[in-house]
């Protein structure tokens, strides 16, 4: 039997996430699904800093990535776009 799959939708557009905090389960498998809908041609790219997860490419307009990871410690997390700083948040693994 499957465990639980927490899915998790982020779109995102410059200057800012619309979603900036996101509270997990410790241990559970995440879907954290990465929409691009910057109407401009700018890229994204994103990281989660002490999780190890980061997509695997740049993001252009209109463009998704699913990233799937199961948080293997709790705390505060910070996720950002590499190419915009600015657009940041904080993931909350509980």
């Amino acid at each position: 039997m499957r465990g639980a799959i927490q899915t998790v939708a982020l779109p995102c557009s410059e200057p800012e996430l619309r979603n900036p905090s996101i509270t997990l389960k410790y241990g559970e498998t995440v879907e954290l699904v990465l929409r691009n809908e910057d109407s401009k041609q700018v890229v994204h790219c994103f990281t989660i800093g002490g999780l190890n997860v980061k997509t695997a490419r740049n993001l252009d307009s209109g463009e998704t990535e699913t990233l799937t990871f199961k948080p293997t410690q709790q705390g505060i997390f910070t996720y950002a776009c590499l190419m915009h700083p600015q657009m940041a948040g904080k993931i909350i693994v509980q």
